[in-house]
């Protein structure tokens, strides 16, 4: 059994109209929802839906967040290569209205196996031999973080001095420290 945070929590079925869903694979290869009006439909989007609504930019945000994402994937992908798991996604949640994006990786219990193998293969087949969304567990990692890497892009803001960041070290990424917000700290931040 898997228990893992609700990322849906606090979103209301009648008001979400301004709240988008990527399942974000990192792969292009049949991720784009087709539908003319996917924000009445409420459906969950893929990679190149991400890539076609952004126009191939990454998506900004804060520097200290993005740092925290990227080590995040950095340590999950690790732990499900070595676990020999493939098929996950990082499910992003954008609130347009409230400017707020929530992270969570999905869909990590797909082992592969030679079953994947074979499905592997057979998709390679059919997509007239474009790399396949299943591909083993290390090349699966790599596709990944280099797709987040693209997706996501850290901005400094005004409350985030970069001096701060740095801490005044050669290497910030060592040294870096975190101040956690609140959620309504968050909102007063941006009234």
């Amino acid at each position: 059994m898997y228990i893992t945070e609700n990322l849906n929590y606090g979103i209301n079925k009648e008001s979400d109209k301004h709240i988008l869903w990527y399942d974000l694979k990192g792969s292009t290869v049949n991720r784009f929802v087709k539908n003319k009006d996917v924000m009445e439909a409420r459906k969950v989007l893929h990679d190149n839906n991400f890539q076609f609504h952004f126009s191939g930019r990454p998506l900004p945000i804060r520097y200290t967040i993005n740092r925290i994402l990227q080590i995040c994937i950095n340590n999950d992908t690790l732990c499900l290569s070595k676990s020999n798991i493939v098929d996950y996604s990082l499910l992003t949640i954008i609130d347009t209205k409230r400017k707020k994006v929530r992270f969570g990786i999905i869909d990590f219990v797909q082992q592969y196996t030679i079953d994947k193998v074979f499905e592997g293969q057979f998709k390679r087949i059919i997509n007239r031999g474009e790399v396949p969304t299943i591909v083993d567990p290390e090349k699966y990692k790599y596709r990944f973080k280099r797709a987040m890497k693209r997706y996501f892009i850290g901005m400094v803001t005004q409350e985030e001095k970069l001096s701060d960041l740095k801490g005044g070290k050669e290497h910030p990424e060592i040294d870096l420290v975190i101040e956690e917000k609140s959620d309504e700290e968050d909102e007063l931040n941006q009234t």
